[in-house]
C-alpha cells in the first residue's frame, strides 16, 4: 500500500498534471491511507489487538519445554519477544496525514511542492 502512495505521489509532482487530476490522485491516496487505518484497527490475534498501539508487547513460546534455554539468545524461557506498533502514529508522525493529502489538491506549486514532501515521507516510511 505505501509504495502505491509512493507511485502515485511522483505521479502527482509531476507539474503537468491539472488540479483535478491531482484532486483524483489525492482521492486515491485518502483511500489507501484509510485502509492502512482500518487494517491497523482490526488485525488481531485471539483477541488481542497488534496494530493498533493498544499491546506494545508479545511473548510467544517456541519451544516445547518452558524455562530450557535457546541458543544464541539470553532468553531463557523458549520465549520470542515482539514489540508492536501503533500504524496509525507512525502514519502520523511520517507526515502521512488527510491535511497533508488534501494539500496535494492544489494547483501549481504548492500542490507539486506537498507531493515531493508526499514522496519524501513515503521514502522514510518504507
Amino acid at each position: 500500500i505505501l509504495q502505491r502512495m509512493r507511485t502515485l505521489s511522483l505521479q502527482s509532482a509531476n507539474e503537468i498534471n491539472n488540479t483535478e487530476e491531482r484532486e483524483k490522485i489525492a482521492d486515491e491516496l485518502t483511500q489507501l491511507k484509510d485502509e492502512i487505518e482500518r487494517i491497523s484497527s482490526s488485525t488481531e490475534f485471539n483477541g488481542k489487538k497488534l496494530l493498533d498501539g493498544t499491546s506494545s508487547t508479545i511473548r510467544l513460546q517456541v519451544g516445547a519445554s518452558y524455562g530450557t534455554n535457546v541458543s544464541g539468545t539470553s532468553n531463557n524461557n523458549n520465549e520470542i519477544e515482539i514489540q508492536l506498533v501503533n500504524t496509525a502514529s507512525i502514519m502520523a508522525s511520517a507526515g502521512i496525514t488527510t491535511t497533508s493529502i488534501g494539500s496535494m489538491k492544489a494547483g501549481g506549486t504548492t500542490g507539486t511542492d506537498a507531493a515531493k514532501t508526499m514522496v519524501s515521507s513515503l521514502d522514510a516510511a518504507l
